[in-house]
């Protein structure tokens, strides 16, 4: 794995996590970005939920793929 995309929701605590795993996994020479909730909303949960109304759609166009998860206690 050499990037990491962070889902973060649009809130305090995700842009925290979002810089979090920048410092972290920045130091270890992964490129890191952030994907943020789209249609304005603040919560992924709320995006999915969106789904109904062509959110599926969307988050298949985004190409967006999960290949590994990162354990919370790896980000310590």
């Amino acid at each position: 794995m050499e990037r990491l995309v962070v889902p973060a929701d649009n809130d305090l605590a995700g842009y925290r996590a979002e810089l979090h795993a920048r410092k972290i996994y920045g130091a270890r020479g992964f490129s890191v970005a952030a994907l943020w909730p789209w249609y304005g909303l603040n919560d992924w949960n709320d995006v999915l939920r969106k789904k109904r109304e062509g959110g599926g759609r969307m988050i298949a166009m985004s190409g967006l793929v999960v290949r590994s998860i990162a354990k919370s206690e790896d980000l310590k």
